[in-house]
Parts: structure tokens; C-alpha cells; sequence
């Protein structure tokens, strides 16, 4: 999709307010509907510095069943 395409993230050519104003606009693309939630999301992914926001999935067990709590931390994914 060519809005994607204009928000695509590139690390090492980029400013921190760029990368982080790009970031926050793809979280708004995949929010507003389910059609584009995968594309902006596979971007964010693929923009991923670090695997913290990964790693702050925390994983209990209740009688046996494992639940699974997932916090978002906005300004990690943000940048």
C-alpha cells in the first residue's frame, strides 16, 4: 500500500522524532481498521530495535491453565 510505503521506517537513515512520529502514525493506521492492522503492524515488527516489548509478556499459571497478560508499554513501541 502506498501509505505504508511513505511510513516506512528505516532505522539508520532516520531521526528519532521521524522514526518515533512514523511509529505513532502506523499505530493509528492499525487501529483505525481491520484491513490495514497486519500491514502496519508487520512494519512496526520489522522496525523493532529491541525485544523488550516482547520480553514485558508476562505469563501466569491459575490451576493449571496458563494465561497470558500482555501490558503495552506505548512509548516502547513508539520509540
Amino acid at each position: 500500500m502506498k501509505i505504508v510505503s511513505l511510513l516506512r521506517i528505516s532505522l539508520s537513515e532516520e531521526r528519532p522524532s521521524d522514526i518515533r512520529n512514523k511509529r505513532h502514525a502506523l499505530l493509528n493506521l492499525a487501529l483505525t481498521h481491520s484491513m490495514l492492522t497486519e500491514i502496519a503492524l508487520d512494519e512496526l515488527w520489522r522496525s523493532m530495535e529491541f525485544l523488550q516489548p516482547v520480553g514485558d509478556l508476562a505469563f501466569h499459571c491459575h490451576r493449571g491453565t496458563f494465561y497470558v497478560i500482555l501490558t503495552i508499554n506505548v512509548d516502547m513501541i513508539l520509540g
